[in-house]
């Protein structure tokens, strides 16, 4: 989870979203790596009054319909 207080970058491993919590919408980037994921997540506005969550997403070849 990536958080900004004061300018500065909050980077903690989790607690991760749980359903009962608010979702407000999802940014789907390309990085490189974590440090790239990080450096994108503290830009987003959201940051800086709640956290922003990173998660890895696998690409999944041969599935029906392609």
């Amino acid at each position: 989870m990536v958080g900004v207080q004061d300018g500065k970058a909050i980077v903690t491993d989790g607690p991760f979203l749980e359903t009962k919590e608010q979702l407000a919408g999802y940014f789907l980037v390309d990085a490189k790596d974590l440090a790239e994921a990080v450096s994108i997540a503290k830009r987003v506005p959201g940051a800086r009054i709640g956290t922003v969550e990173i998660r890895p997403v696998r690409e999944i070849s041969g599935l029906p319909g392609e």
